[in-house]
């Protein structure tokens, strides 16, 4: 009787870690993809401020105050959620490294520094292309991670 019920409890420890670990990367994979995906956001939102500063250019000469001002806010808007998306991945990545697939955790570590690369040189439509993979991949790796029946065999 007392292996039956050391057995059972310790079955329980090991479906509630399982329970915990499932729930823990979920939260970081969620906050992950919701980051980059406002990187990405931010960083279209640049380049469609540069595209009509080059146009005003090309039309009048000079581009005008207001786009001027609204170019920086919304650079500056997109180097902080980028250098927050650095930060974030830099203090979850050996976690992530523990339950998910080596290989990807390296591409999205490449993939994260060269969009904090692209962000400081003003390359926003790089830096656009660079934080849309990086959700794709935080989506693959969520997927990859959770036990789902096709992932155990």
């Amino acid at each position: 009787m007392k292996k039956l019920i050391i057995a059972s409890v310790a079955m329980a420890l090991v479906i509630a870690a399982a329970a915990a670990e499932v729930i823990y990367t979920t939260n970081i994979f969620r906050s992950l993809e919701e980051c980059s995906r406002q990187a990405v956001a931010l960083a279209e939102t640049c380049v469609k401020y540069k595209q009509s500063a080059e146009r005003e250019r090309e039309e009048f000469g000079v581009e005008s105050a207001s786009v001027k001002e609204k170019s920086a806010e919304s650079e500056q808007a997109a180097e902080s959620k980028i250098a927050e998306l650095d930060a974030m991945w830099k203090r979850n990545k050996l976690c992530v490294m523990i339950f998910g697939n080596h290989a990807v955790v390296k591409n999205i570590d490449e993939k994260v520094a060269a969009l904090a690369e692209q962000a400081k040189v003003k390359q926003w439509e790089d830096a656009s292309v660079q934080a849309s993979s990086l959700n794709s991949y935080f989506f693959g790796l969520a997927d990859d991670t959770h036990p789902l029946l096709g992932n155990l065999f």
